[in-house]
């Protein structure tokens, strides 16, 4: 299958920045693994490479990080569904606006972590050695896309961590991190949450 995993949270706010996804990584690698032919990257209809003909494309994933993103990647969406392709939405966004989107593209996001692409091993650039957060503020989006706070013991050493709250983790959670990282040789950042 050719597969397209498509990163609509590509650009940053500056000309030179790019977006880093995660999600985006791990479906290409899901599909990998399975033999697939698989492009990542940003939309571009018709420029997805010389190999890579869109409208060859079996099936398409489409995962927003940023709401402002939201607004282009739907009129992508409804290009694809046009042509009668299979299509995914996933992502942070995704997950706010579910509602919005699914009226706007006639498909329905999925909604939070995708237990499919959680845990597919790969040389990744960003790990979560946790996901959620106890607190559970109400002015907070963690919760929508991570209602459960969960300790991963089997987490990946990666450059960047993302976890949204290390800090809300177990003392025993925060001493893994340090040890499993100590020994990485290369600097981390770990600065969210």
């Amino acid at each position: 299958m050719k597969i397209a995993v498509i990163n609509s949270s590509y650009m940053g706010m500056k000309p030179a920045d790019r977006i880093y996804n995660l999600g985006v990584d791990k479906i290409a690698q899901y599909h990998r693994l399975r033999g697939d032919d698989v492009y990542t990257g940003p939309w571009a209809p018709m420029m997805l490479g010389a190999s890579f003909p869109t409208r060859a494309v079996d099936k398409f994933y489409f995962s927003v990080i940023f709401t402002w993103d939201i607004p282009d990647m739907v009129r992508a969406v409804n290009m694809v569904r046009s042509w009668g392709k299979q299509t995914e939405i996933g992502g942070p966004a995704a997950t706010f606006m579910a509602k919005y989107i699914e009226r706007v593209t006639g498909v329905a996001p999925h909604r939070g972590l995708d237990p499919r692409f959680e845990h597919v091993p790969g040389n990744y650039q960003l790990t979560f050695t946790s996901r959620g957060c106890p607190h559970r503020c109400p002015f907070c989006g963690v919760m929508k896309v991570e209602p459960e706070a969960l300790e991963y013991n089997d987490f990946p050493l990666a450059p960047k961590v993302g976890d949204n709250n290390i800090l809300a983790t177990s003392w025993e959670h925060q001493e893994l991190v340090v040890r499993r990282f100590a020994s990485y040789g290369r600097e981390i950042d770990l600065n969210s949450g």
